[in-house]
């Protein structure tokens, strides 16, 4: 939610905030495939996959 916020205000901080959560979701995601807990992975990895590429699309529309 905080991330959400701070990109529709156009702060620059909430893609930093974006982006680390999509790592970490992305991260738990592989320890969960390497861990052989398939409905887990991906569920974790296509939710930090999606939060990183709407991170990047409102980086792309941020920039000047």
């Amino acid at each position: 939610i905080l991330a959400n916020v701070m990109l529709i205000r156009h702060n620059r901080s909430g893609l930093s905030v974006s982006l680390v959560l999509g790592g970490t979701y992305l991260a738990v995601g592989c320890f969960a495939a390497w861990h052989s807990q398939v409905t887990d992975a991906l569920i974790y990895g296509g939710f930090g996959l999606v939060v990183c590429l709407l991170a990047g699309l409102a980086w792309r529309s941020l920039t000047p």
